[in-house]
């Protein structure tokens, strides 16, 4: 009679402390809702990252030339003209880096340079440039 009752009494103890299988089912799928929610926020931000950084790089970095020689000073807003009005030409890129790099604007050069590697990874002219300085 007293192992019936234990028996009986563990019984009970289990069924209290086993959750409800509704409980289990919302809980499943709240988690479910909130994982779709967060992976659509990360796609996002990734989609309007890129789309941000993208834009900065189709225009071309300011170059302040006023310590050059005139004829150079011309010659660097002329590229610098051809980038903005080919903004995906990597060759546009690439000859306002290779201009800016024999002048010794080494920053502006290398972001040129990258760009123009980004737009034509085929091309080994712009990669080598980096690799120079």
């Amino acid at each position: 009679m007293t192992c019936l009752r234990i028996a009986n009494a563990l019984r009970v103890l289990a069924q209290r402390d086993r959750p409800s299988r509704r409980r289990g089912q919302t809980s499943s799928k709240m988690i479910g809702i909130l994982s779709a929610g967060l992976l659509l926020l990360v796609l996002l931000g990734g989609v309007l990252w890129r789309g941000k950084s993208r834009e900065s790089l189709d225009e071309p970095p300011d170059i302040d030339s006023s310590a050059t020689s005139p004829s150079v000073a011309r010659a660097i807003k002329d590229a610098r003209q051809r980038v903005l009005v080919q903004p995906r030409s990597a060759e546009a890129w690439g000859r306002l880096g290779m201009l800016l790099l024999a002048h010794e604007f080494d920053e502006q050069a290398n972001t040129c340079l990258i760009r123009a590697a980004e737009l034509n990874p085929q091309e080994f002219r712009w990669p080598y440039l980096l690799g120079l300085h």
